[in-house]
């Protein structure tokens, strides 16, 4: 094995366990910030999309959650 294989495969390890709660910790993070009315809501206005005009409503709730989720996924993949 190779001069720091076995800290390379922690910080692998890590990088993947942190892809795979950045949704949850997006989720908690703008939970305990105070925005959980706003998540409730875009939640429920996403479900009952029918047209353009209904998704042009929580397009900016919508952009700020993927704008964190993207910020997130490149932090950990960048590990």
């Amino acid at each position: 094995m190779g001069l720091g294989f076995y800290s390379n495969l922690v910080l692998v390890i890590l990088s993947y366990i942190g892809t795979a709660i950045v949704v949850p910790l997006v989720f908690y993070i703008l939970i305990s910030f105070g925005y959980s009315d706003v998540v409730e809501a875009t939640a429920l206005k996403a479900s009952e999309i029918s047209d353009v005009d209904d998704f042009l409503e929580i397009a900016f709730e919508l952009g700020v959650f993927t704008a964190m989720c993207v910020f997130f996924y490149l932090w950990a993949f960048s590990l």
